[in-house]
């Protein structure tokens, strides 16, 4: 004859609001663990239901007791209770409160994009206002340079219109012009 054994009944432990608090800390310092993992560790310790815990872990989160609400969510839950008790309200007209706020969404979005291009053609505008100055110092520069490049081409065209002894003769007096020439187009070039 076989002796069964029947389970020894679990010794039940009763959650307290210390307990899930407990568990909310846990979850918020778990450090990229899975949420899961977490919540299964929790329960070995203490010996709880991990099913139990799973449930009032998602229960806090989608009342938001957690503490960690945006005020988007708490935006959003205000106006769902303000939709709420307006429907119930008699001579309120959702659907032109609903196309209102619709119509408000777009405006400030337009009004956002607007926003952003004003900050774009503004930036383009300075760029273009730097380039502009740019292009006109380059201007500059090249025309000084131009004016200094065709001083140095008189210089040798006088000089090769020379005949052979003059230029053998004024050969020295070419050097020290030609000299000044070039000194003075690499000081327009600095």
């Amino acid at each position: 004859m076989a002796v069964s054994t029947l389970p020894r009944p679990r010794k039940r432990n009763l959650w307290s609001a210390g307990t899930e608090d407990q568990l909310w800390t846990r979850i918020r310092d778990r450090d990229d663990r899975p949420i899961s993992a977490v919540i299964r560790d929790f329960c070995r310790e203490r010996g709880l239901s991990f099913h139990t815990a799973r449930a009032k872990y998602y229960r806090r989160q989608r009342t938001g007791q957690a503490g960690g609400e945006s005020p988007a969510d708490t935006a959003l839950e205000d106006l769902g209770a303000f939709l709420r008790d307006a429907g119930q309200a008699s001579g309120v007209d959702l659907a032109g409160f609903l196309s209102g706020l619709k119509t408000l969404a777009a405006l400030a979005a337009e009004g956002q994009r607007r926003g952003e291009r004003a900050e774009e053609v503004k930036a383009l505008r300075r760029e273009r206002e730097q380039l502009a100055s740019e292009v006109e110092e380059y201007r500059k520069r090249f025309e000084l340079l131009t004016g200094e490049l065709q001083a140095l081409a008189a210089l040798v065209e006088e000089f090769s219109g020379l005949t052979s002894v003059a230029k053998v003769a004024g050969l020295g007096e070419f050097a020290r012009k030609l000299r000044h020439q070039v000194e003075q187009a690499v000081q327009a070039t600095i």
